[in-house]
């Protein structure tokens, strides 16, 4: 592996552990969400702020924008690894890895938009309802008293 690999996957692994542990560290109330861990990790309060927005601007315009970013992600991550030459027996692969690395980038750029919409929406659904649950109770507190 070259070294631009070996710097993108630290990176990338590095991206990973970070979200875990101020996931964690949010979750747990060890530590208060901050601009900077709002990168990573999305509470709940804030979630549902964003994902109204979101869902107002309407599932088209975000299924588009997921794709258009996601491409160009892609195609980086893509051109990368095609700098390498990768040879069997002296027949260059090159041109068998750009159709395997369109038909799968574009696999995902397409299908991850639905699948994040859907889960996105799902966890909003939850949030709002035990929103409504907790409200209720409180509600319900205050007239007995």
């Amino acid at each position: 592996m070259e070294i631009v690999e070996i710097i993108i996957i630290v990176i990338f692994v590095t991206i990973l552990v970070i979200a875990l542990i101020l996931q964690y560290l949010i979750t747990t109330n060890k530590i208060k969400p901050s601009k900077l861990s709002r990168q990573f990790w999305n509470d709940d309060e804030n979630f549902i702020k964003s994902w109204k927005k979101t869902q107002q601007k309407g599932m088209l315009r975000y299924y588009l924008e997921n794709i258009i970013i996601k491409t160009f992600i892609m195609g980086i991550i893509s051109i990368i690894f095609l700098w390498n030459t990768f040879s069997v027996s002296g027949y260059e692969q090159r041109q068998i890895l750009v159709v395997a690395m369109l038909i799968s980038d574009g696999i995902y750029c397409l299908i991850t938009p639905l699948i994040e919409w859907g889960k996105y929406q799902n966890r909003y659904d939850k949030l709002k309802e035990k929103e409504n649950v907790e409200s209720n109770n409180i509600d319900n507190d205050n007239k007995v008293n």
